[in-house]
């Protein structure tokens, strides 16, 4: 491949995609539980993993330009490169953060429904 417009056109679509999932998950609207979650969870990772097949593309496609400079392939391995970077930081995020204990402490122990030494009377 000698022209770099199809890896242009191909970080375009990126972009496109990437954008794409994520106003179409803040669009899901509905009442605030479980199921309205998950279409949006549904939503954002379908979105992602099209921009993902297409980053990849954009990354094999730079990589096999002929008689391109350094700019071309980087400007096509950018979707890749930002798409480890938001993986690496999620990743590093989650190993990294510990949250702290609540300061008040853990609930009172409830006291005893009934006296020590006091059995109930069960009849059969």
């Amino acid at each position: 491949m000698r022209s770099p417009r199809f890896v242009y056109l191909l970080v375009l679509l990126w972009v496109i995609a990437f954008a794409a999932s994520i106003l179409l998950t803040m669009n899901i609207d509905g009442p605030r539980n479980l199921d309205t979650g998950f279409a949006r969870l549904d939503t954002l990772a379908r979105g992602q993993l099209v921009a993902l097949g297409i980053a990849i593309v954009s990354a094999v496609a730079a990589l096999l330009l002929r008689d391109a400079g350094w700019l071309p392939r980087l400007i096509g391995l950018t979707p890749m490169l930002v798409t480890l970077a938001i993986i690496a930081a999620f990743t590093a995020a989650m190993l990294l953060y510990h949250p702290t204990p609540p300061d008040t402490p853990a609930t009172p122990p409830r006291a005893p429904v009934t006296e020590p030494g006091d059995t109930p009377a069960v009849e059969y």
